[in-house]
């Protein structure tokens, strides 16, 4: 049965994954429906896949549909007002911090080997605020041989990034110097290489929730404690430092307080 509402989430994860730095599975986990868009990507090639269409067909509507019409005024955001932009984003993540808390029960569940992996799961994340992309050159626009099984492999690598909460698939993307391309042919519509690009995220999705669904399944608390430390990490990365006029504090404050309540609002209804 097809869920209508599932078009807006997936907006809401398209939006989000055109943002180097932003993590389409945490707005998954917020809006409380990472463990069934899990389990639909990795049974999409069972026996059952009929089941999980309809979810992933508006999911995907919904996702396709945001990063093909959003793409410009992301863009366009990030150009003129780039800390507002990533404060908003920091409120959303400092919004989904103490659901995913409660949801684990941290304090009655965790061990220090959870604790362990939460610490470096926030390092691993945390670290690539340290990478300085090259977001020089132009942007591929014709295929090649060597072109297509590069912008396949990107895609492929930055949709395992996508499907963990805190890791930016488009932030992969732009440390491997593909973002400028993605990005390129989403604006001006060049269909070879968002094909190329799509299949090699497609194929990701496929392989890596299978061992993402594996490990929830065998390993709850560990995989949740991960989560946690990688959402936590992303903080550090989506963070853009803050210069001191009245009018951008004024406008970071208020966007990071405006991000607070979508997490509180999208928690609520999830």
């Amino acid at each position: 049965m097809f869920d209508w509402r599932n078009i807006f989430r997936g907006m809401a994860m398209g939006t989000s994954d055109i943002i180097p730095g932003v993590s389409g599975g945490t707005i998954a986990v917020l809006l409380g429906i990472y463990d069934q868009f899990i389990n639909a990507v990795s049974g999409i090639t069972t026996k059952e896949w009929k089941k999980h269409v309809p979810f992933l067909l508006t999911l995907g509507l919904g996702m396709g549909s945001a990063i093909l019409l959003l793409s410009h005024a992301v863009e366009w955001l990030l150009e003129s007002y780039p800390q507002p932009t990533n404060f908003f984003f920091l409120g959303l993540i400092l919004g989904i911090l103490p659901y995913l808390l409660k949801e684990a029960n941290v304090r009655g569940t965790f061990k220090a080997k959870h604790f362990v992996i939460l610490i470096v799961g926030a390092i691993l994340v945390a670290s690539m605020a340290f990478f300085k992309p090259d977001e020089g050159g132009n942007p591929i626009e014709t295929l090649t041989i060597l072109s297509i099984i590069g912008l396949f492999l990107a895609g492929a690598g930055a949709s395992m990034a996508m499907l963990l909460p805190g890791i930016s698939g488009s932030f992969v993307l732009l440390i491997i110097g593909v973002y400028p391309t993605a990005i390129n042919a989403i604006t001006t519509l060049n269909l070879p290489i968002i094909m190329v690009i799509g299949a090699g995220i497609a194929s990701g999705f496929i392989f890596s929730s299978k061992g993402i669904k594996y490990l929830l399944s065998r390993f709850p608390l560990m995989m949740y404690a991960l989560i946690i430390g990688l959402v936590f990490g992303s903080l550090f990365v989506v963070f853009p430092g803050l210069t001191l006029t009245l009018n951008n504090i004024s406008l970071s404050i208020g966007a990071l307080f405006v991000g607070l309540f979508v997490a509180v609002w999208l928690g609520k209804r999830g």
